[in-house]
């Protein structure tokens, strides 16, 4: 597999949050580690492009983050 870029990355954990997801089904449709999940979650979360949801226990791409995932199509 070839290295993929930051931005890369960050478009795939937004996708894979597009409709809801946990931290492991976010690590695991991005292929990502737990330490990269949290490296890139606190950069997402400071641009508000992610959120979690507290009563559903799930990470959910803001509208910020899908307007950068449609920028990225």
């Amino acid at each position: 597999m070839r290295k993929r870029t930051d931005k890369e990355i960050r478009t795939e954990i937004l996708a894979a949050a597009s409709a809801g997801a946990t931290k492991t089904e976010i690590m695991f449709r991005a292929f990502i580690t737990h330490n990269q999940f949290y490296s890139y979650l606190a950069s997402l979360m400071e641009a508000d492009m992610i959120r979690y949801e507290k009563a559903q226990h799930f990470y959910k791409t803001s509208e910020i983050g899908r307007e950068y995932l449609g920028a990225q199509a």
